[in-house]
Parts: C-alpha cells; structure tokens; sequence
C-alpha cells in the first residue's frame, strides 16, 4: 500500500480530522481556532510539498479570526495566544540565523551553553 499511494498526504488528511475534532472538543476556543488554522495551512504545505513560512500562517490566522470576531482583539486569550506563539517562531528563527555562534548542542557543555543561551533569549 505504501508503494502505490504517498503516506505522507494521507496521514496530513487524517491528522486535519483530528485537528478539526480537537477544536469542536474545545469549544472552538480563540487559541485553539488559531492552532487549527496554524496546522491547516502547514497541513496544506504538506500536501502541496512546499514549505511553510511560520510568521505568514500566524498572519493569515489572525486575519481570519478577526475578520469574523474583531472584538477578539481585546480579549486577553486572544493577545496572549498569538504574542507567545509569536515568541516562539522569532526565538526559533533567532536560533537558526544565529546557530554558528551557538555551535552544536551535543555533551555536557554544550548542553550547558544551549541551555544558558535559550534562557538569555527569552529574557530579552
């Protein structure tokens, strides 16, 4: 079966289910409207094999949540969900632009100084 027909989009098709099934558990929640939407364009990247760019799928969720709700913008969940996702892509992207001067994290000092760089990180 694996030879005749590509996993890979199958399992993305059956994981959007879950995903969507997850979201009508939680009551359709502001984050979890925004993870559903994150996850269903990076789902669709992968069924298309092409490359999902992180900072634009949050763009787009927080345009489609707020075309259809803008009194989102004011509710705590909504700032707090989209400012620590956020967080995290930049740290990340940070990471990867900059991960020569953090060298490889394998041993013990090297896990040390990754770990002791990420805590800079997210301080500043």
């Amino acid at each position: 079966m694996a030879f005749n027909y590509n996993i890979k989009r199958i399992a993305a098709l059956i994981s959007l289910f879950g995903s969507y099934c997850y979201l009508e558990v939680s009551n359709m929640q502001i984050a979890a409207t925004r993870a559903f939407i994150m996850t269903t364009i990076f789902i669709y990247s992968i069924i298309l094999d092409r490359s999902a760019y992180l900072l634009r799928s949050i763009a787009i969720a927080g345009f489609i949540i707020l075309v259809f709700n803008p009194e989102y913008i004011f509710h705590p969940s909504f700032q707090l969900s989209f400012v620590a996702v956020l967080s995290l892509i930049a740290g990340y992207e940070f990471y990867l632009k900059h991960q020569f001067l953090l060298g490889d994290n394998r041993g013990i000092f090297g896990s040390i100084k990754f770990y002791v760089v990420s805590k800079f990180i997210l301080v500043f």
